[in-house]
């Protein structure tokens, strides 16, 4: 049985009889939105909108008086589906548009209003994925040996991330998207049940102020069924299979998260408009979700949205975002990273590591992850492919639940940046995806230390000053060193620092070379090595140009190849090398004063 109710009504105790009391009802509450929820720049409308109301934010402290004031004047009634606890919907009546007034003219005349704090137009939210062909082949995204034509090896690396999380805590994904078929074979298993609610009394037991909501909520409907109405309705299922279809239970597929529980929320496709959004994730923070996986068009983001994301953060909740499928570079959307650090958008890759031809990709989109042909469960009880920047987001989203439940001391901020600091670094990314990155799993639970150097050892230069001890820690105390000549090629300051690894050779994944200094004058080069054990040669990292301020500078090797720089006494050596080449038979000397060196090593 279905139960649909006003939401508002029942979170105040009131029943709305009219609908132009309900108003009073959808309040902004006494304190303001967590701080940093404001966009840097004004919210950005694209594509379709609601063409019969606008999204309303009364300032705090409005009276109810203002509000039917408001009503009344502008001929206005509110829909109790889609306002919320911090937004009103409010609806244009018959009258009004006799009367030549639409929702521009409305939404231009309540944003100037002295009780309103911001009043908007509420997009309609399209899925985003294209679907493929029926099923076939295996999920090349969490294990790629090179099916399909594939690259072997470019994946998320999960079959070697599995083992170090199966213990981990119990967490729980939010999927806010057109149902999850809950009774699904490889689903049924993994959905979060409300442990609170009794889900046949018909009773709101835990008081939440959503009766029986067992596994959800529809935000559609208004009930507590979030299963889809149409089985065509297929994309949240697919979603919530990548995050987590049942591990290791002999049917269908695996979802990324081991130990990952999906919240359903219904909010597409009858009322497809981000208010809808807006209301299921206020519902996931204030009922225990950690994660929450949004693979919508959101390229008309509101105030309300971002609002939203920012009540999560403040719940210590990260919001995973899709990137879009439009082909486009810095989309409209990515504004949102600029006002909130519990968010990461995620691009899309294909099975040869390269961008998907159909991701936006941009500064603000700090991650890809396999999004093309990926198989995942389906609705009636299937399996089938399909493609998109919303097959990508929920893979990541299940990966970082499960980071979540092995780390559960870190924040969601220092999750997403264990996220980061641990994807690997495609060049096919180049130019799209800051830093390259695409998600690795495994690197992710991995283990990082920084042993103490052991040793810094003059190569070209003469010491000034300081050694060792000023290079151990960032306090702006520094070794300096004074350029030497080398005739016709310029001046130079070379130096080595060496530390011990804490495992063996074949366990390192990674080694990561930072530093920290500054030059006397300008016009140098900065270039930092690690030395091949397996080549004998010093392999270049990356190089950058020196500054007469402290500047951090690092590189780092990945996992394919980390084992080659590791001796056979554990130790692995790195050089820093600044080079102020010789101009027109001029060379000038300089000073280089290094702040700290650290070596990273992930095993």
């Amino acid at each position: 049985m279905k139960y649909r109710m006003n939401r508002l009504c029942r979170a105040m105790g009131v029943t709305a009889f009219v609908a132009v009391t309900s108003l009073a009802l959808a309040q902004v509450p006494s304190q303001p939105s967590p701080m940093g929820s404001q966009l840097t720049r004004p919210p950005v409308v694209k594509g379709e909108y609601a063409l019969d109301h606008v999204v309303v934010t009364f300032r705090p402290n409005t009276t109810n008086a203002t509000k039917l004031d408001v009503l009344k004047r502008y001929g206005l009634s509110v829909n109790p589906i889609l306002s919320g606890k911090y937004h009103s919907v409010l609806t244009i009546s018959p009258r009004s548009r006799a009367m030549g007034m639409t929702v521009h003219s409305l939404n231009r005349s309540l944003a100037s209003h002295p009780a309103v704090m911001y009043a908007e137009l509420d997009p309609v939210l399209v899925p985003e994925f294209t679907p493929n062909d029926p099923r076939f082949g295996e999920q090349w995204g969490l294990h790629n040996t090179g099916q399909g034509g594939g690259v072997d090896d470019a994946d998320v690396d999960a079959v070697e991330a599995w083992d170090n999380v199966l213990t981990a805590d119990e967490t729980v994904v939010a999927v806010c998207d057109d149902g999850v078929e809950y009774t699904h074979e490889d689903l049924a298993d993994s959905m979060w049940v409300n442990p609170n609610e009794n889900p046949t009394n018909g009773i709101d037991d835990d008081g939440n102020g959503f009766i029986d909501d067992k596994h959800g909520w529809d935000f559609v409907g208004n009930d507590n069924d979030p299963m889809p109405d149409d089985p065509g309705d297929s994309h949240g299922t697919h979603v919530a299979g990548s995050v987590a279809a049942t591990f290791d239970n002999g049917l269908g597929v695996a979802g990324a998260g081991p130990n990952v529980k999906i919240m359903a929320l219904r909010m597409y496709p009858t009322m497809a408009f981000m208010s809808a959004l807006t209301n299921a994730i206020d519902y996931a923070w204030q009922n225990g979700a950690d994660v929450i996986s949004v693979s919508y068009n959101l390229d008309g983001f509101t105030q309300s949205l971002s609002d939203a994301i920012g009540r999560a953060g403040a719940a210590d909740v990260v919001y995973c975002g899709s990137a879009g499928n439009n082909g486009e570079g810095e989309p409209p959307r990515s504004a949102l990273r600029d006002a909130h650090d519990n968010l990461i958008f995620v691009a899309a890759t294909d099975r040869n590591d390269n961008l998907s031809w159909f991701s936006n990709f941009g500064s603000r989109i700090e991650i890809a992850a396999p999004g093309e042909d990926i198989l995942s469960t389906y609705t009636q009880n299937d399996y089938q492919l399909s493609s998109g920047t919303s097959m990508s987001t929920p893979m990541v989203a299940g990966v970082v639940a499960t980071l979540r439940g092995s780390n559960p001391s870190e924040t969601a901020r220092e999750v997403l940046d264990r996220l980061i600091d641990n994807a690997d670094s495609v060049d096919n990314l180049s130019g799209f995806i800051p830093g390259n990155r695409r998600m690795n799993f495994a690197n992710a639970t991995s283990i990082t230390v920084s042993p103490d150097l052991l040793s810094v050892t003059p190569v070209m230069g003469t010491v000034l000053g300081g050694g060792l001890a000023q290079i151990m820690s960032s306090d702006d105390t520094h070794m300096g060193m004074r350029a030497s000549s080398l005739a016709r090629r310029g001046n130079y300051v070379t130096y080595e620092v060496a530390v011990a690894s804490p495992v063996a050779a074949s366990m390192v994944k990674r080694i990561k070379l930072d530093t920290e200094m500054k030059v006397t004058r300008r016009q140098l080069t900065q270039y930092i090595y690690l030395y091949n054990v397996v080549t004998g040669n010093w392999d270049l990292l990356g190089s950058t140009r020196a500054s007469t301020e402290d500047i951090q500078f690092g590189g780092l090797v990945g996992r394919q190849t980390a084992p080659n720089y590791v001796g056979a006494n554990g130790s692995i050596r790195a050089r820093v090398m600044v080079l102020g080449a010789e101009r027109r038979g001029v060379s000038t000397t300089f000073d280089v004063l290094t702040d700290h060196i650290k070596l990273s090593i992930t095993y």
